[in-house]
Formats: C-alpha cells, structure tokens, sequence
C-alpha cells in the first residue's frame, strides 16, 4: 500500500511541475496534390498556392519563427550552383535549344528564389525550403540533380542546405 501511495504521489507531484517551455513557431505547409498534376507540368501554379499559403501563415497572429515547404514544391533550381553558373558551365551545352532551356529554367529559378525571399524579407520569417537542385557539369541531362533542403533567412538568402542522401519511405 505505501507503494501505491508513493506511486501516486509522485505521479501528481510530477503533473503539476512546469517543464515544458515554449518553442519555436513552425507553420508547416501541405497542400494536397495528386501526382498527375505535378506531372502534368502544373509546377508554377502548385508554386504560387502555396506561396499564398505562406503568405497567410507569416501574416498570422502569433507570427511562426519558421515556414516549412513540403519537399520539391519550389519549381525550378534555387542553388547558387546553378543560378550562379558563368559561361564555363554553359559552354558544354551542345546546341541553341539546350542553351535556350537553361536560361530559361536559370532565368525562372532566379525569380522563383526572389519571391521566397521578399516574403521572408517582408514579414521577418525564415522559411525551411523543399528545393530540387541542379549542378551544372557538361548539359543538363548529365549534370547532377539532387533533392534539397535550404535555409532561407530574413535578409541574409538561403545560408544553410542538406542534400537528401537516399529516399526513404516516411
């Protein structure tokens, strides 16, 4: 019996102790594509909802410390690899075509990233990005691609990244 009361008693003394602090906010943001849109080539606007997405999560009252992407949801190459990449990169490139679509992906990356940050920017939140990358050796269909993930500070641009090593399935 005076284990039971001890049991319990330090059962209650423990529940009425005082922890746990608060954390960081994180928003975290999903919306529910099926893949076949992501397939048919609708990434830009899977993009721009979700930026709406974050857009109201930033402007929420608490204010998040943090915005988490889901995986691969930012179109394009947001890696200074790739949107830094000078003429030495291009050169392997065999033909106008090819030039043409790198610039092109070049050019939207680069805008796709600016938007991030503005928002970033705009409301003081970090943003944790789910990014595809590209780093430029030879063309496009040889240079490497890889699944990212990018730290993305107010005022100071993507300061951080992890290169996703294997697919896991959860």
């Amino acid at each position: 019996m005076a284990i039971v009361l001890a049991w319990i008693g330090y059962g209650l003394f423990r529940l009425h102790q005082h922890t746990i602090h608060p954390g960081p906010r994180i928003a975290v943001i999903q919306e529910n594509v099926p893949q076949s849109q992501k397939d048919a080539g609708d990434q830009n606007d899977i993009f721009l909802r979700h930026l709406k997405l974050v857009e109201a999560a930033m402007a929420a009252d608490p204010k998040p410390d943090l915005v988490a992407w889901p995986e691969t949801m930012v179109p394009g190459h947001v890696n200074t690899e790739f949107l830094n990449a000078g003429s030495q990169a291009r050169a392997q490139l065999t033909g106008p075509d090819e030039l043409e679509g790198w610039l092109g992906e070049r050019d939207w990356s680069r805008q796709a990233a600016e938007l991030l940050q503005a928002r970033s920017d705009r409301f003081g939140v970090a943003q944790l990005l789910g990014v595809s990358a590209l780093v430029p050796s030879g063309d496009l269909n040889t240079s490497e691609k890889q699944n990212r993930t990018a730290l993305m500070l107010p005022g100071k641009g993507v300061t951080q990244t992890y290169n996703k090593m294997h697919r896991v399935p959860f």
